[in-house]
């Protein structure tokens, strides 16, 4: 058995979120202001520092990781931390959906055209998490940070805590915070045992 921390961080403020914009994989950039937040935010040093460093690929991450953690070594990019996808409703207003109704016909694999479904969703995320805390091992490492998305984050928080799918809506995180995980892995199974969540 291993014991990993991992550090998880949303993205900083985005144009969408400043518009209120559903994007999923659009690559929308971070905000003028998220910026100005995250470069203040980094002097109050509140991540703990970690042996290695991933980000989602799109824009908001990727500026996010460089900004904060930039500093601290290389940044690994994966696709596989992405938002969700939400197909024909990406570029939508808020204003214009019901977010209740909207996942509680996905926890139920009612999703409208093109949107990832809940166990596409969570096999990616799963994937991609496995396959971090598999590589921090092989480099003989003990903890990593990935900077993510909003649905993003709540997978990982309901993948790790082994929560009720229901309960993925009502997860919130900040622009710029998250949680820290204290992961006990069965190396040899590729999975893990038990988790111990702090939020940052």
């Amino acid at each position: 058995m291993k014991k990993i921390k991992g550090v998880f961080v949303r993205h900083g403020l985005s144009e969408a979120n400043i518009s209120r914009t559903l994007v999923g994989f659009t690559d929308a950039p971070l905000s003028e202001r998220g910026r100005l937040e995250l470069e203040e935010i980094k002097k109050e040093d509140i991540y703990p520092v970690t042996n290695l460093y991933f980000s989602s690929d799109l824009k908001r991450a990727k500026s996010t990781a460089q900004i904060l953690f930039g500093d601290k070594g290389k940044i690994n990019y994966r696709e596989g931390f992405r938002e969700l996808y939400f197909g024909s409703i990406e570029g939508v207003p808020f204003s214009e959906l019901d977010f209740d109704d909207l996942f509680d016909k996905w926890y139920k694999d009612i999703v409208v055209e093109g949107m990832e479904s809940y166990d596409e969703f969570r096999s990616r995320i799963e994937k991609a998490l496995l396959g971090v805390i598999d590589e921090t091992i092989a480099e003989g490492k003990d903890s990593f940070t990935v900077v993510s998305h909003s649905c993003t984050m709540r997978m990982l928080n309901v993948y790790l805590e082994g929560l009720d799918k229901t309960l993925f809506y009502a997860l919130k995180f900040e622009n710029a915070h998250g949680f820290v995980a204290e992961i006990d892995y069965d190396e040899i199974e590729k999975k893990i045992l038990s988790v111990s969540l702090k939020t940052i």
